[in-house]
């Protein structure tokens, strides 16, 4: 997870002041270490979003498992 985390950090030099950072979300090892990165420098009102396709494989086994679409947001269609 420390190449992951390291990722995180380079975002952060680029734009230490970011609301919200988008990271692509297939096993979730990218996700986590951008997501601990972030927690640990301090910027509390910064948020981590993981996003994959619509029709991405752990897309649709979410939706599957809850049933609902509702609790998944699609921002591109």
């Amino acid at each position: 997870m420390l190449e992951r985390y390291s990722v995180g950090l380079e975002i952060l030099e680029e734009i230490n002041d970011a609301d919200v950072i988008l990271v692509p979300c297939g096993g979730g090892a990218l996700l986590a270490g951008v997501a601990a990165a972030v927690k640990l420098s301090g910027l509390t009102h910064c948020r981590v979003y993981g996003v994959e396709p619509q029709q991405g494989k752990c897309c649709i086994q979410c939706t599957l498992c809850l049933n609902k679409t509702s609790q998944i947001a699609y921002i591109c269609q």
